[in-house]
């Protein structure tokens, strides 16, 4: 999946998300990052843990 990407793609799960779990995230991309104790909605659960995450990768797009 993430050869076929046109763009820079991360993959990210919440380790209490009983929709996508994390054997299923490391399925996809073993280095995929776990927001640990978060669940599917982690944006609304935690979203400065999201923005943690997403910014650096977000900016480092901006600086090429």
């Amino acid at each position: 999946m993430r050869r076929a990407a046109a763009c820079p793609t991360w993959f990210a799960a919440g380790s209490e998300d009983p929709m996508v779990p994390v054997a299923d995230l490391r399925a996809l991309d073993p280095d995929g990052f776990v927001f640990e104790g978060l669940g599917h909605n982690l944006h609304v659960q935690d979203p400065q843990a999201l923005w943690a995450y997403a910014a650096p990768r977000l900016n480092s797009l901006l600086d090429r």
